[in-house]
This record gives structure tokens, sequence and C-alpha cells, in this order.
């Protein structure tokens, strides 16, 4: 009882802005916590290796290790008529200013083992960069994608930076953006996507007063753009839809008419999984209660569509994740 009482103190004074804060303390605090135990730990050591040991159990408890990258898999029947899969790379929220390069370096790497068909970014390449320098190892790292066909669209934090140049670096890569395009992928498949709806005059998602967040006018114009475009897709067919913030997806503010005879699936990333949760915190009520999606990270099937929302590669801020393992995503369509 007192357990669960403090839990509720506690998350309640968590709300949407503080979860930034909480998150960044959060993983100092962890960090501090594990070396310490690390430093115990390693007191049996030799004195030789003492520091080895000491540097080796903080990395390995702080989960920051080539073996937290994962490779989500998912079997997508669309009815397709193929005699092979068509296989399909999700990679998403990479923020590679803020997360040791190495992770992006055996992403690209478990990628290429996939051998895909296609690969598609959902967004956030870096994170808040006001400098962007378009010849450093991300960019290169990204060249290295051994695919053809590999396809875009803007996040959130691209828009912190100079998007143009981001979008011209990745042409120059042959990384196709597909904002409001339609590519045709297989049959009666279909690839298209829109960028993160920005206002340039305010950055932020997030409403900074009480008023609802269907009420905002950001969510309002991203709601109309969202609902308008779906609506002039063509019907009896089946989609593949690139959109980076899910819960605008989710939250269903829009006319669901717009999905009529037509088979959707969304592909998200944004809430890193949470980045940060705590061991008694359950991570799809973070995901309600500060993402604004039913889940924090996977597969949701909705009445007339299917949104999946990545856990993604990178980390925003510091470079620490805590039961939110990051992830490429890799969909057999068929």
């Amino acid at each position: 009882m007192i357990y669960g009482l403090v839990e509720n103190l506690i998350f309640r004074l968590i709300t949407e802005e503080m979860f930034p804060c909480v998150t960044i303390a959060c993983g100092i605090g962890a960090f501090i916590l594990f070396l310490l135990i690390g430093c115990l730990i390693s007191q049996i050591c030799p004195k030789k290796t003492r520091f080895f040991f000491t540097c080796l159990i903080c990395v390995i408890l702080s989960g920051i290790t080539i073996k937290e990258l994962t490779i989500e898999k998912i079997n997508i029947n669309y009815d397709l008529g193929i005699e092979k899969s068509l296989k399909i790379v999700q990679l998403s929220d990479f923020h590679s200013n803020t997360t040791f390069p190495i992770l992006t370096d055996i992403a690209i790497k478990m990628v290429n083992d996939e051998n895909p068909d296609i690969v598609l970014l959902t967004g956030d390449y870096k994170t808040d960069c006001d400098h962007l320098d378009l010849n450093d190892s991300f960019f290169e790292t990204i060249s290295q994608i051994k695919c053809e066909k590999k396809y875009f669209i803007y996040g959130n934090h691209d828009f912190y930076q100079n998007e143009a140049k981001i979008k011209e670096k990745f042409i120059d890569l042959n990384i196709i953006p597909v904002h409001k395009k339609l590519v045709k992928l297989e049959k009666d498949l279909y690839l298209t996507g829109i960028d993160y709806p920005i206002d340039k005059n305010k950055p932020k998602f997030r409403t900074q007063d009480n008023t609802p967040l269907e009420e905002s006018p950001w969510m309002i114009s991203a709601y109309s753009d969202l609902g308008h475009y779906l609506g002039t897709l063509p019907k009896d067919k089946k989609y593949i839809f690139l959109y980076h913030t899910p819960h605008v997806v989710t939250t269903e503010f829009y006319d669901t008419k717009v999905f009529d005879g037509k088979k959707i699936l969304f592909l998200s990333g944004h809430t890193h999984g949470g980045q940060i949760i705590p061991p008694f915190k359950d991570p799809d009520q973070v995901g309600k209660d500060v993402f604004y999606v039913d889940k924090i990270a996977g597969m949701i099937h909705k009445d007339k569509y299917d949104i999946f929302i990545s856990k993604g590669i990178g980390t925003a801020y510091i470079p620490f994740r805590l039961n939110a393992r990051p992830e490429i995503c890799v969909f057999n369509v068929k």
C-alpha cells in the first residue's frame, strides 16, 4: 500500500513538461548508482585490474552495450500474391549527436546483414542541433546502407536544424523523401508519408498552458493536414505510411472515414520506448501519460488501421536507456 502511494505521488508530479528533466535526472542518478555498485564489486579484484572491472561493470549495468541493440521482426500479410516476402527495414530516432556513434555503426551493419529490399528512415537524425555538419560521421555511416531503395521523412528534431540541408544530403546519398508522395512498392502496395508538421514560429508540439491537446493550434493543423491527405489516397489500395509522431494518428481528432476502402500501416517513432523506464513503472502507462498513445512501442491495432511505434536507435539529450532497448525493425510483407 505504501509502495503504491509513493509511486502515485511521484508520477503525479511527472507532467509532460517535466518528463525530459525527470528523464535526465533518472539517467544520471542510475549511472552514478551503477558506478558505485561497480566500485564496490571491483574491490574484490586485484588492484591492477580494478579500474578495468569497474568500468566494465558500470557499462554492463547501465545497459550501454552492443547487445542492447535488438532486431524486432514483424510479419505483415497484405495478400499481395507474391512468392517472396518483401523485406522492409525501419530505422528511427538516430539522435546521432547525443548517441554513442558505435550504435549507429552496429545498426547499419545489422541492416546490411538482413539484406533488405527497402529501408525506411522515420525521423530525428540529430538532437536539437543548431549547427549541422553535413560531413560528420553520421552521414558517412548512413551512406554504407547496402540497399537501392531508401526513403525518409523528417521528425520533430530535424526542424531545429536546417532541414533543407538534410534533404539535400540524403538525396545525394540516394535516400529519397516521400512527404506526400506515392511510391509503388509491389502491385497494390504503396509507400507514402508526411513530414513532422512543424510550426517554425512555435517548434514545440506540447501546449504550454492548460489548453487540451486537441484544441492547440499545432494539433488542429496537424490533424487537418493528416486527415486531408489520407482522404486523397486512392481506395482499394494498401499503404505503408511514414509519420514520426504517433499520437497525431492515434488520438483520431479527424474524420476516420478517410480510411474507408484502404488498408494502412503507419510506421512511427518518437517515443524511444520511453528511453528511461523505472523498473516499477508500466511503460505503456508512460505512453498514455506522456505521448498520448496506447502503447509506448510496438504494434497497435485500431479499427481502421494499424500503427507500429519503433523504440528507435539513439538517445535524446543523454546517451542512456533503461528498460527501453534500442531496435531496428524488420517487416516481412507478403
